[in-house]
């Protein structure tokens, strides 16, 4: 893992808790379909919903009930900070700091502000 700044070590430490059998970026991967999973069955109420629903078993009976939780405690803690500062890329910001991007791959976080620039120009 990376250099975490303060602000993300929270998130950090609660994805650590749940590698004990699994590598980081299968935790991290995971989480993001598990949430994406989540919000898009508060919206889709035709045969999506079932597929999604699916899907989200599968993932979640890879992990015990204290890891769901911790889960939800992750999911908790975006939502919080996304909420302070919604105009920003916290998942790829956090992608960045627990070193999943790729420099051969061309896999880099822009920081908000060079997106923000680039955008009005």
């Amino acid at each position: 893992m990376g250099k975490v700044t303060p602000e993300y070590r929270q998130l950090a430490k609660l994805f650590n808790s749940l590698t004990g059998s699994k590598g980081m970026w299968q935790v991290f991967n995971d989480c993001m379909e598990i949430f994406a999973l989540s919000l898009q069955n508060l919206c889709v109420f035709d045969k999506r919903h079932a597929d999604n629903e699916n899907r989200y078993k599968d993932i979640i009976k890879n992990y015990t009930n204290e890891e769901l939780a911790i889960i939800t405690k992750t999911f908790a803690e975006i939502t919080t900070m996304l909420k302070g500062n919604p105009f920003r890329d916290l998942l790829g910001d956090l992608y960045m700091q627990l070193d999943f991007g790729s420099d051969a791959l061309g896999q880099f976080f822009t920081p908000y502000s060079a997106a923000q620039t680039m955008a009005k120009a």
